[in-house]
């Protein structure tokens, strides 16, 4: 096998990788992605002792529909993402939403408000939706909160599930928050804070492609978050997204 490190991706190559991650992700890549595509889907080469990116899109063409599918979706995304990232919004979401939907809610009858993360990545905004639902609803009888967190990358919902993050990405977290809502990691732990049960209760994780035709959840969604998604979207596909949100 050819040294992988030494591997060339050539145009027509990416050109190729460019239209299977637009059919099958509704993703644009930019000619600019070039070199990180190159980086990423070296390790599926390696990982499957292929010599070339035209041996890999065979693959994943003929021998394999299901899992390395999965992978190449899985290391082709973008995960960043932060706690409180775009504070303001979430000053939004706790001074006007919520007080609207709890007027709405008021009259004795049980109101449950349903919160969808569209692309929750690594589970930093989830978890942040539901600080700041925890904060607000918590005392308020006949209310009750749950959060919808997807994302197509199988790999980060495995770590959302978890809920297990380091000091540095916790640190925008406010410290009285911090300490209620997170236990800090002690002995070979140490470094670590992981999401209290009464965070993780609150948020279920699915996988989902937003460039399916439609969205295989129940509808009833009060909140949708869908930030830093659609950028990585054509007109068209931010436009089939924006339609199927408005079903919900």
């Amino acid at each position: 096998m050819a040294e992988i490190g030494q591997l060339a991706l050539t145009d027509k190559e990416f050109a190729a990788i460019q239209k299977l991650v637009y059919e099958s992700l509704g993703i644009s890549l930019k000619e600019t992605k070039k070199l990180m595509v190159r980086n990423r889907l070296t390790r599926r080469l390696k990982a499957l002792n292929l010599n070339s990116f035209t041996e890999y899109l065979e693959y994943l063409d003929k021998e394999d529909k299901g899992a390395e599918s999965q992978e190449f979706a899985n290391a082709i995304t973008t995960n960043k993402t932060d706690f409180f990232r775009q504070k303001k919004q979430f000053e939004i979401l706790e001074n006007e939403v919520f007080p609207e939907i709890e007027s709405q809610g008021l009259g004795g009858q049980k109101k449950r408000v349903r919160i969808w993360s569209a692309g929750c990545s690594t589970g930093e905004e989830p978890y942040t939706l539901a600080i700041v639902a925890q904060e607000y609803f918590a005392n308020k009888a006949g209310f009750e909160y749950k959060i919808l967190a997807t994302d197509i990358n199988s790999k980060v919902l495995d770590h959302c599930e978890a809920g297990v993050y380091t000091d540095s990405v916790v640190d925008p977290v406010p410290h009285d928050l911090l300490r209620k809502y997170f236990l800090k990691g002690t002995g070979k732990n140490s470094g670590y804070y992981q999401a209290k049960p009464i965070l993780k209760q609150k948020i279920i994780f699915r996988q989902l492609n937003l460039f399916l035709p439609e969205f295989p959840i129940n509808s009833g969604v009060d909140i949708i978050f869908c930030r830093n998604v659609m950028i990585y979207f054509d007109k068209e596909k931010r436009q089939n997204c924006l339609k199927n949100f408005i079903n919900f």
